[in-house]
């Protein structure tokens, strides 16, 4: 198996910090799930949207971000997009002054 590049949790913590900007919070996650770093992506999700990510292998993905987007169903949240040849996947993330950008939800939809 390959050893997973792993980033300084505080790096990846701090890519979530800024209130008003979630993009960066959504692409150190990707990167994280592509790298097999699941401590660094822990600073940035829930235990469980964590589990649902992971359960895929990331290692080869080379999906394409297509942004965060202002979602007010079924409660407001920014939904952060990645595509990939067949679909895309969601990341529905909410910010929370003590714990900064998390995704508490992992979702796929397909074309």
């Amino acid at each position: 198996a390959n050893t997973p590049v792993t980033a300084d949790p505080a790096q990846c913590r701090e890519a979530g910090s800024d209130p008003a900007d979630p993009e960066p919070a959504a692409q150190a996650v990707f990167v994280a799930w592509t790298r097999g770093d699941t401590a660094c992506a822990a600073e940035l999700m829930t235990d469980e949207a964590l589990d649902e990510l992971f359960a895929r292998d990331g290692t080869d993905a080379t999906d394409e971000f297509q942004g965060c987007f202002e979602q007010d169903e079924p409660d407001p949240h920014m939904d952060c997009t990645f595509t990939y040849p067949g679909g895309s996947t969601h990341y529905r993330m909410n910010f929370s002054p003590t714990d900064g950008w998390q995704v508490y939800e992992v979702y796929q939809v397909a074309d």
